[in-house]
């Protein structure tokens, strides 16, 4: 038996995520799941927390409206 303890959704890739009680699941995994990155203006390149360890301080949350709130530590 499997049972259910938590559920997370981490809209932005290598930020903290937020906890949900649902979630709906699309053909490309959890809605809203790791949609959105930090891009680098110099390389045009997504961000990891491998790359830059200090985005893994900052978490990301949906709003209403499906769009990323990202809060920093400070």
């Amino acid at each position: 038996m499997m049972q259910l303890s938590a559920l997370w959704r981490h809209p932005v890739k290598s930020l903290q995520g937020q906890s949900i009680a649902t979630a709906e699941i699309d053909p490309d995994g959890l809605r809203g799941d790791r949609r959105w990155g930090v891009r680098d203006e110099a390389t045009g390149k997504v961000l990891t927390g491998r790359r830059e360890p200090l985005l893994l301080g900052a978490s990301a949350a949906l709003d209403a409206n499906g769009r990323p709130e990202v809060t920093l530590p400070d």
